[in-house]
């Protein structure tokens, strides 16, 4: 995922600004200067969305496009540090920096490849319904559960992260208040996502299907894990 290589990059802009113990480097971060790195954006601003605010997705029209927003990114990261080391009294490493930076960013391209991926099936099924609220939701819910997969995975850069850091991170970065998104733990494990997703596209002849021992949510699971193979722009603001 080049694009959120990128992302992660921006993001960091600022950490030569903490000074850090020399012995275990963890950071010191005075609230002094969080207003200068999250450039005055507030976090109530990404958690209260009421439209993607991190990123977004453009539906396709030749092709789709995943756009990321940088400054915004970046002031969230800014915020989810401030609120592990300064309300949390948490040990942040300054070698923990990116981790967390890729965690967020992560987060924000699966978001947006969900929405890709439903614009897909509004294609194949031009009857299905759109309603925003519900995607929000679902596309909240398949981050945090791509985000989970990665972490199970011990050689990845969530996998590495630390075990003190990850879970409050994970939940103050899910933390969600505005309709819509705050949904997603409607959806939250594998089974009410997978019903859920079924629920939402409602492919035609579902409940046939069904009823004939097929099982439309697998089906659309696999797609779901194949959209990453399909041409979508990416671009960073």
């Amino acid at each position: 995922m080049e694009l959120t290589g990128r992302v992660v990059q921006e993001m960091l802009k600022g950490s030569e600004l903490l000074d850090a113990d020399p012995e275990t480097e963890i950071i010191e971060f005075p609230l002094s200067i969080l207003s200068q790195l999250t450039e005055g954006i507030s976090l109530q601003e990404m958690l209260a969305p009421q439209e993607d605010v991190l990123g977004y997705y453009t539906p396709m029209g030749s092709p789709g496009t995943i756009t990321l927003h940088s400054s915004r990114l970046r002031a969230f990261f800014w915020h989810m540090v401030d609120r592990l080391r300064n309300r949390r009294s948490l040990p942040v490493a300054k070698s923990d920096l990116p981790s967390i930076a890729h965690l967020l960013a992560t987060k924000t391209y699966h978001h947006e490849y969900f929405h890709f991926f439903c614009d897909i099936q509004r294609h194949l099924f031009p009857s299905s319904l759109h309603d925003r609220l519900i995607e929000e939701a679902l596309a909240v819910a398949y981050a945090y559960r791509m985000i989970n997969l990665e972490r199970g995975r011990w050689q990845s850069k969530i996998g590495r992260m630390g075990s003190v850091i990850y879970p409050p991170l994970l939940t103050g970065a899910f933390c969600y208040t505005s309709p819509g998104y705050c949904d997603w733990i409607l959806y939250a494990d594998d089974t009410r996502f997978s019903e859920g997703l079924c629920r939402y596209i409602a492919p035609p002849g579902c409940g046939f299907l069904e009823s004939s021992g097929v099982s439309a949510s697998t089906l659309l699971m696999a797609q779901l894990r194949e959209v990453y193979t399909f041409g979508v722009l990416h671009t960073l603001l």
